[in-house]
């Protein structure tokens, strides 16, 4: 949608050098459920002391994610007997893309198209 974004889900030394370059103009948004991994933990540590906004999501508020992050949002991942389920926060990832997406939809609707026209042009398709 015409943000400039960077997953690292790899961690190690592709979260260090991810996190490396890290400052007060950028986002972090960080998303753990379930069994938290420490580098999840210190990673969100590393981006807020480098001053970034963190933004946390997970499914308790007494995440140790909550104290590193500006923002937290709790979202719900019980399940039947022993399952967790990812339906909430499948749903809640789709509210904040529609939300980015409302925030400049000319931009969004243009980005949107430009990947279109580059899967068309690297016959991406099986047709």
């Amino acid at each position: 949608m015409g943000y400039p974004i960077v997953m690292e889900q790899r961690g190690g030394p592709h979260l260090a050098a991810a996190l490396g370059g890290l400052g007060k103009d950028d986002c972090v948004v960080v998303i753990s459920f379930w069994r938290l991994l420490r580098e999840t933990v210190v990673g969100a540590r590393l981006a807020k002391s480098n001053g970034a906004t963190v933004c946390a999501i997970t499914d308790t508020a007494s995440s140790p994610l909550a104290d590193h992050a500006d923002h937290v949002m709790v979202v719900p991942t019980e399940g039947l007997l022993s399952f967790q389920s990812m339906t909430a926060p499948i749903s809640v990832m789709y509210a904040v893309l529609a939300r980015l997406h409302s925030l400049r939809p000319e931009q969004a609707t243009n980005a949107m198209r430009e990947v279109e026209r580059s899967w068309d042009a690297l016959n991406v398709l099986y047709s």
